[in-house]
């Protein structure tokens, strides 16, 4: 299934300067913190995504997947 892209609202560029920003400081879950600055294919590896779909979602193209 792709992920999902609504209408843009507004909601994929805020999600994707979210992700931006939280790549750059390397938030991490808290016994994980110390590790650094994300790279795009460490991230996509952790959430088990491909590193183009990070790259699509750190660009605004896309976002996740519902998954509730």
């Amino acid at each position: 299934m792709p992920p999902f892209t609504p209408a843009d609202d507004g909601t994929r560029s805020r999600f994707a300067e979210l992700l931006r920003h939280h790549m750059a400081l390397g938030t991490r879950p808290l016994d994980k913190r110390g590790a650094g600055p994300w790279t795009v294919d460490a991230f996509a590896y952790a959430i088990g995504v491909s590193a183009r779909t990070v790259q699509n979602y750190s660009s605004g193209s896309t976002l996740p997947k519902d998954s509730s």
